[in-house]
């Protein structure tokens, strides 16, 4: 049976791209949609959320992703979307995040103090994933660099500059030794 691919597009990179793809799970304004292989082509809009994606290689794959845009053309579906993150337990994160309680809410750190406007968006972002309220600490942490991070019952999305430089080293380092003779 032909399977997908998956590329993710970013305003600045190709963020993802997956081959053997088996089935796609994203979420619209409409509610949770689903791709298999031998759907008929579409385009769907994208709410902040999580795509999941499956292959035989890897498994389950999670990706955090900003609103955007899904076209699948045969067997290419291509996202485009503002932001994204990569994770292998980001449905740990999903659980966790729906366990917080005003007594022991999730924490929100973030390089800087943020405005109330941002606080009230990022307080709306959750809703709209987890559809109920999120009790919600916020901290400032100036070693997050112009980083945010998600903390809840153990476990932690984040994203910050020395992260993503940390990372393109790690990938440079990769490509450079691939093309190393022998």
């Amino acid at each position: 049976m032909p399977l997908m691919t998956l590329k993710v597009l970013l305003p600045f990179e190709i963020f993802a791209q997956e081959t053997d793809v088996a089935r796609i799970v994203v979420e619209t304004p409409q509610g949770s949609f689903g791709l298999l292989p031998q759907r008929l082509d579409c385009v769907a809009a994208l709410v902040p959320g999580i795509l999941s994606l499956e292959t035989a290689a890897q498994g389950e794959v999670f990706l955090a992703l900003d609103e955007g845009v899904l076209v699948k053309t045969g067997a290419a579906v291509v996202v485009s979307a503002r932001r994204a993150l990569r994770g292998g337990d980001l449905s740990r994160l999903r659980t966790a995040i729906q366990a917080v309680s005003p007594a022991a809410p999730a924490l929100l750190r973030s390089a800087f103090e943020l405005p109330a406007p941002q606080t009230e968006a990022i307080q709306a972002a959750l809703y709209d994933w987890f559809g109920d309220p999120v009790a919600l600490k916020f901290e400032v942490a100036p070693e997050l660099v112009g980083g945010i991070e998600l903390r809840a019952q153990g476990q932690k999305l984040a994203w910050s500059i020395s992260d993503y430089l940390g990372e393109l080293s790690t990938d440079l380092e990769k490509s450079l030794r691939v093309q190393e003779p022998a």
